[in-house]
């Protein structure tokens, strides 16, 4: 399990609400999100979607089906997920299908900006080395952290260059007639027992030297931001 709190003094709690949904930015500014697919909703605050995430190379890409659920209390705000089965989006061959248990993200107002918390427990599946958990609740989690402070302040300017309007928010629709994604069939959420492949691959051997790049030019990434404060 992975926790971490931040505060974020020139970034308002809605902002950052709306960035934490906003999929079609997370794109620009979350370099392991490949692709999204909301499949259907249960109502206004829940829908299941199908994402698939990048790994640092060389380790294989993930990929998960997950019931999100969502609340916006005020000066409290919740994004919630966790898995679930979709007969229409079971486990392929291309990715590793990985287990969320639980992902909290929570929003709260400060008097000055917000304060984010996020926890999740994740079992990524497929047979990986413990040095790469240990790098990744090190340094490649707390870095998303930093990345989705800078998200934040440039969300405005984002949503100016293409048009962005509140009606565009699914996350901010109060009726359900009002969603764009069709209503979820509860008979294609319930696992049938089809035979899903339990042979991962092996990537306990790979060493750290294998990704050092990666994380060089994350790091580089991050000093140039910080040279532009």
């Amino acid at each position: 399990m992975y926790k971490s709190k931040s505060e974020f003094k020139d970034v308002q709690a809605d902002v950052c609400y709306d960035v934490l949904q906003d999929s079609d930015y997370r794109y620009k500014w979350d370099k392991y999100l490949m692709t999204t697919t909301r499949i259907g909703y249960l109502d206004q605050n829940n829908d299941v979607c199908y994402y698939t995430v990048g790994s640092l190379p060389p380790f294989r890409n993930r990929d998960f089906v997950l019931l999100r659920s969502w609340a916006d209390l005020g000066k409290e705000k919740f994004i919630l997920a966790h898995s679930v089965w979709h007969d229409k989006f079971p486990p392929t061959k291309d990715y590793i299908r990985g287990t969320v248990y639980l992902t909290i993200n929570y929003v709260k107002a400060l008097e000055k900006g917000c304060q984010f918390t996020y926890l999740t427990l994740v079992d990524p599946k497929g047979k990986l080395p413990n040095w790469l958990i240990n790098r990744v609740t090190k340094t490649i989690a707390p870095r998303l952290c930093k990345k989705l402070r800078k998200a934040c302040l440039g969300y405005d300017r984002w949503k100016r260059k293409h048009k962005k309007t509140e009606e565009n928010n699914f996350w901010r629709i109060k009726e359900m007639k009002d969603m764009t994604i069709p209503k979820l069939e509860l008979t294609d959420c319930v696992y049938k027992g089809e035979e899903i492949s339990e042979e991962w691959p092996d990537e306990s051997g790979i060493q750290p030297n294998a990704v050092d790049d990666e994380e060089k030019e994350e790091e580089e990434e991050d000093d140039e931001e910080g040279g532009k404060k």
